[in-house]
């Protein structure tokens, strides 16, 4: 796949398997529907033969069908195209950063608050860098990127922050 990818516009989908993959990894498990599209910017071959890969996101995607032709499957999708607004309210993104620095806070991430505090990410910047950075689930995460629109996504961290919070609050009495 990474030698096919290297020579083909180096993207690669990526997808999240449903609950219950793990006993039927080999045989191609159902996955969510919406995932990313993202551009390899590099990989590490490890000496079990697996690699490291990091991506960069490029846009999210609906899968549509799917082949297990090769050792790993290949797909035809469908990229989104934001049809929502692609920017916040003054409210919803002063609520985001404030939730998020008192999490942060609480975390000691000092330097990635001073980040949060510069002003200097755009909107769409800070809402999915914290969907990807934050210690979510990895449903949550996925239930972050079905979102319609950059302000439903925006809240819906806020929620998951809240409630991250929260746990905070109650483990440290």
């Amino acid at each position: 796949m990474i030698q096919e990818v290297s020579t083909q516009g180096q993207c690669i989908g990526m997808a999240l398997l449903k609950d219950g993959w793990e006993d039927q990894y080999d045989d191609a498990p159902p996955f969510h529907p919406i995932g990313c599209v993202g551009r390899m910017i590099s990989f590490h071959k490890l000496p079990d033969g697996r690699y490291n890969i990091v991506l960069q996101g490029l846009h999210r995607c609906t899968y549509q069908e799917q082949t297990v032709a090769t050792s790993y499957r290949q797909a035809r999708l469908t990229p989104h195209v934001p049809q929502g607004s692609t920017s916040l309210t003054s409210d919803i993104r002063c609520h985001l950063e404030e939730t998020a620095q008192e999490y942060l806070l609480a975390k000691k991430a000092n330097q990635l608050c001073d980040i949060l505090s510069s002003g200097t990410l755009t909107d769409s910047i800070l809402v999915h860098n914290l969907s990807a950075g934050l210690d979510l689930s990895p449903i949550e995460k996925q239930f972050l990127l079905e979102s319609e629109d950059l302000p439903q996504q925006a809240r819906r961290l806020i929620d998951f922050i809240r409630f991250k919070l929260a746990d905070l609050r109650t483990t440290q009495g």
